[in-house]
Formats: structure tokens, sequence, C-alpha cells
């Protein structure tokens, strides 16, 4: 999977679904806690979410940015754990 880190997107070597690519996202699911780990070294270590995306969600990431991304997300409550969902409405 080539990962661009400015963005958090990777594509998806699948056929099976729409998803096109992979979202880096904060674990929204678990409480505040599971966001990060402190590991022996003392180094903090963040726990992301792989979410599944179509190409076009992909895309509006690139070029609108992260922040955008998560406010469509936040507006359009999506169902992040259903592979097979429809993209959001950008």
């Amino acid at each position: 999977m080539a990962q661009d880190p400015r963005t958090g997107v990777g594509d998806v070597p699948t056929k099976a679904s729409a998803a096109a690519a992979l979202y880096a996202a904060l674990p929204v699911y678990f409480d505040d806690d599971f966001f990060s780990v402190t590991i022996e070294n003392g180094s903090d270590v963040a726990i992301v979410w792989l979410v599944p995306i179509t190409s076009a969600e992909a895309d509006f990431v690139r070029v609108k940015g992260w922040q955008a991304f998560e406010q469509a997300l936040a507006a359009q409550d999506p169902d992040l754990v259903d592979i097979d969902r429809a993209g959001l409405d950008l």
C-alpha cells in the first residue's frame, strides 16, 4: 500500500468493494484514552484506524484536506465499518 504522509491516504489493493484507499483516522468509536499509547522508551505512539474510502473521497482529501473530509464525515455520519458503504456526498 502506497501512502501519502501528508494526507493519510493510501491505495487499497482489493476488488471486493468500492473502497479504493485507506484513510488514517483517530479511533473515534473508543474513549479518548485509546488515541495514543506510551511505549517502553517513553515515546507516544498514535493509534490510528484505517478507514476504507472511495476514490472520490481520496481525491477530496488530497484536494480539500483532511479537516474538510472530517467535517463531511461528521455531517453525513456514514457507517465507517461497512466496507460496502456508499461514498460521501461531496
